[in-house]
């Protein structure tokens, strides 16, 4: 059977119990994150029609790519007016 939290506090001790479930609860969201926002990434090509077409050269990504960053460029800039 899996030790509850309980479990751990009383085995390790209150200080010692309470990092641990921390540093584990700490990793499992930063893992979740990770393959959350992969899976994000690989899907927004389907999410929207780019023009020109996405490629996989990272250099014309981003800001780069005139669909990509009109849509990251803020609602208080102007995309089409640079300055």
């Amino acid at each position: 059977m899996a030790p509850t939290l309980l479990d751990i506090i009383h085995e390790k001790g209150r200080s010692l119990g309470l990092s641990y479930i921390s540093q584990h609860l700490l990793r499992g969201r930063l893992d979740v994150r990770q393959a959350h926002t992969h899976s994000v990434k690989q899907a927004i090509g389907s999410w929207h029609l780019f023009n020109p077409s996405l490629t996989a050269d990272k250099s014309t990504r981003g800001f780069h790519h005139p669909d990509c960053g009109r849509l990251l460029c803020p609602a208080i800039y102007n995309w089409d007016n640079p300055m």
